[in-house]
This record gives C-alpha cells, structure tokens and sequence, in this order.
C-alpha cells in the first residue's frame, strides 16, 4: 500500500508506519482504525450505515463474509495480483473498509487519497486499473482533470444518483464507468451496470457471482447471497427481470400516495433532470383531499435556479406533475453525505 500526499508517493509495508501521519489526518486514523480491527482477534467488523432512510445503525460484518464479498468483485471486474487501484473514499464507511479488503484479498497495489472532490489532482504517472468515486467526484475529476481519466481503466461509481448532466459527460469516456448497487447491509454492491462503452441506455443491474434475486409481496427487492448470514429484505421497489437483473425504480420509504396512486419520486425525478442543473428531489406535501401530493424541491434560490411549472409540463403526467415547486437554501444530508429526504421535506412541512 502507498500513500499519496501532497503528489509525494510514500510506500509503506506495516501499519504501524500510518501512526506518524495521523495527526490532522482524520482519514488516515479512520484508515488506520481499520487496518487494527482487521488484523485483531476479533472475527467480525463493526460498520455504521448511512442514514439515508432512517437513524443510522451499528451492524457487524465477519471478516470471513467481507473477505467473500471482495472476491466477488475481484471475479465481476478481472482483479490481477498487481493491479493498481486508488482509494479516495473514507474508511470510515463500508464502502472505504471494503477497497482496504479487497487490495488485500487480491494483491492489488492500492493508493490512498485524501479523500476529496478532486481525487485525481496530481498525477500518479502510471495507469490506473479500478478506482471508486462518487458522482460528483467523478464530475469534477471530468471538468478539471479530464485528461488523467485516460489512464484509468475501470470507475465504480456509488453513493449518490447519477445526473442527466454527469450521464452524457460520461458517454464520453474511454474509461469503463459502472454504477453499483448495494448497502451497508450486503457489504456493499451485489449488482452493477455499466453506464457507457455499449448500448446500455436500457442496461439493468446485474448480479455480481453467486447473488440472487427476488421480490416480496410488496414488490421491494430480496437479496440472497452465499456470504451473507440471511436474506436481504430492502426497501427498494425493482422491476425484476429474473434472478439475476433488476431495474430500480424508487425507494419504498419515499412512494407518495396521491388519491390512491403510487408514484414514485425517483421516477419523475429521471424525466426532469435535463431542466434542473441545482439539486432537487420530489416529495409528498401532506393534503386533506388527496392524502399526499407531489411537489418539486430545488437546492437554493429561486433567482439560482428558476423554473415554471410550464415547463415541466411535457415531461409529466397529470399525476406525477407538482402541486407546488419549493426552494430550501441547503439540503440536509447524512453523515456520509447522502440526500436526507425526510429531514428536508420536514422544513417544507413546518412552514405550512
């Protein structure tokens, strides 16, 4: 493993080398905290999700399950012994603890980044074989760093949904781009697609090795894995194709319930993306009548980002079009930076 600070490359070959960094690093403690835990006698990891859908929880992972889920996706993205792969994410969640594991699973040659927008302004000098970014990460490493993306050969993007904007940018690319699909509770992805490089406009989530799909009564997805202690029963609404792909659609906890329709924001959001550059979810607005109904939230001001209802017009249909359009100066987000859609929207309500 090497750190990279500052442009300077610095190999290490122990853990114990990382103490001297520490200080004013928080990364590189969380980094260090981990690699403890790792090669300590327990047999289990603790990890905290994320927040986004409820009040974030303390869950543990055995080190035999992780070590499982890292060779999955070493077999889904051809890990070689030697690879080298970069980790601007921080360890603090699954997603940062799961790329320390799988470097060491399969012998790759992993750089760790301060964990930035920009985690590609300096330049390592050598190709890239696998980095995971989120997708403003990768937005930004495109408009000031487009250039260093030709030495990367695979991106993993997580955490945050991909824009209409980001989505062309992407089209662009040499670099395989995919997008992962999964939580703190199946150790991160299970399932993949990849954004660009084929005709995948209609490209589903595909399983990773050994992953199996389902959906329950209410149609929310059910994931079976050999590495994991029990079924995964999500909250997430899919279109299920058969065992192995899925189209998401939207999250159970976010489902608007307008006169008995079931409209599901994540939905509408994909029709309108192309009008709005600011950040923006749909969102229930509590009615008498109609029990909910959709309105549209915008990040900011409405001088920042003005939009009329008109103009969202042919984009949508009657149920799915807003009520109302409201402007919140700041989104509330989860510890590791996620959109809290229930927080903000309880802005809205208190306001009403």
């Amino acid at each position: 493993m090497a750190l990279l600070i500052e442009g300077e490359v610095i190999d290490f070959e122990n853990i114990s080398y990382l103490e001297k960094y520490v200080q004013g690093n928080s990364y590189i403690k969380d980094i260090l905290d981990f690699l403890k835990d790792w090669y300590g006698s327990y047999n289990y990891i603790e990890v905290q999700t994320s927040g986004s859908t409820g009040m974030p929880k303390t869950i543990r992972h055995t080190k035999i399950a992780m070590i499982e889920s890292a060779k999955l996706t070493a077999f889904f993205f051809g890990f070689r012994v030697g690879d080298l792969a970069v980790l601007s994410l921080p360890a603090k969640f699954i997603a940062g603890k799961m790329m320390l594991v799988r470097s060491i699973v399969s012998g790759l040659d992993l750089v760790i980044v301060k964990p930035s927008l920009n985690p590609l302004e300096y330049d390592l000098g050598k190709p890239i074989d696998f980095i995971p970014l989120t997708p403003t990460q990768l937005e930004l490493t495109i408009d000031v760093n487009r250039n260093r993306l030709n030495n990367v050969k695979t991106i993993l993007l997580g955490g945050a949904p991909v824009s209409h904007k980001l989505t062309g940018k992407i089209q662009q690319l040499e670099t395989k781009v995919f997008l992962g699909y999964g939580m703190t509770e199946t150790i991160t992805h299970v399932a993949a697609k990849l954004l660009n490089h084929e005709k995948c406009s209609n490209e589903s989530f595909k399983a990773l090795p050994g992953i199996n799909f389902s959906i329950d009564e209410s149609g929310c997805l059910v994931i079976d894995a050999k590495h994991l202690p029990e079924r995964v029963i999500t909250n997430d609404q899919v279109k299920l194709y058969d065992q192995n792909s899925f189209d998401w659609l939207g999250r159970k906890d976010n489902v608007i319930n307008s006169g008995g329709i079931k409209l599901f924001p994540e939905l509408i959001e994909k029709k309108i993306r192309h009008l709005i550059d600011k950040r923006y979810f749909m969102g229930p607005l509590d009615d008498l009548e109609y029990h909910q109904r959709p309105i549209l939230i915008i990040e900011g001001t409405e001088n920042e980002q003005s939009i009329s209802l008109k103009k969202l017009k042919p984009f949508l249909n009657k149920y799915e079009f807003p009520s109302e359009i409201h402007y919140i100066k700041k989104f509330i987000l989860t510890s590791n930076g996620k959109l809290n859609r229930k927080a903000t929207i309880q802005q809205i309500h208190k306001t009403n």
